[in-house]
């Protein structure tokens, strides 16, 4: 995702968290709240991509070290299938 689409997508969140604060918060109320769903949101942003670069690494690491191994495995058309299951 491109810093453009983050922005974008950053803000459009926020307009979403404060379009439900009740109107009689005080400003000093209404931006501690932002700043901590906005903490929230970020380190969820970051464990997602985290742990999409992690999947996406260990599914790199099986196709090239164990598919070209036994490539029979991997082809889930030979595999019969039980009707009773």
């Amino acid at each position: 995702m491109s810093e453009n689409e983050h922005d974008v997508e950053e803000q459009a969140f926020l307009e979403e968290v404060t379009a439900h604060l009740p109107p009689d918060w005080s400003d000093e109320r209404r931006n501690t709240y932002v700043q901590n769903v906005l903490t929230s949101w970020r380190k969820h942003q970051t464990h997602s991509r985290d742990e999409l670069q992690s999947r996406e690494k260990y599914l790199s690491t099986i196709r090239q070290y164990f598919k070209s191994q036994s490539p029979e495995l991997y082809d889930f058309k030979q595999w019969p299938i039980n009707e009773n299951l």
